[in-house]
């Protein structure tokens, strides 16, 4: 598998067997995400485990904001309710990228 830098044309390689799949299911629809987590330091530069933390961190928290609407009794659209679904697999992901910065 190789993953594409936004904004450049550099790739990086991510061997398959390097990685744990994370399936969730969004809480309203049928819909199951896949997310494959890094467990191994393949990408080992902090700096993209820093910038990686930094957007989970941002997506955590749109997750949050739109949960505070739910709650608030406001109807949510189709794709608000698919990322709240997607809430555990980034919690997972902040998770393990934390686990690979640490070591």
């Amino acid at each position: 598998m190789s993953l594409l830098k936004k904004g450049t044309s550099e790739q990086t390689e991510l061997d398959s067997t390097k990685l744990t799949k994370c399936t969730t299911t969004s809480p309203n629809y049928s819909d199951k995400v896949n997310i494959e987590i890094p467990t191994d330091a393949t990408v080992t530069n902090t700096e993209n485990i820093d910038r990686q933390l930094k957007r989970e961190h941002k997506r955590l928290l749109q997750i949050e904001e739109i949960e505070k609407k739910k709650q608030a009794g406001e109807n949510l659209n189709k794709d608000q309710l698919i990322k709240l679904g997607h809430k555990q697999a980034v919690e997972q992901l902040i998770e393990q990228l934390t686990l690979l910065k640490t070591n």
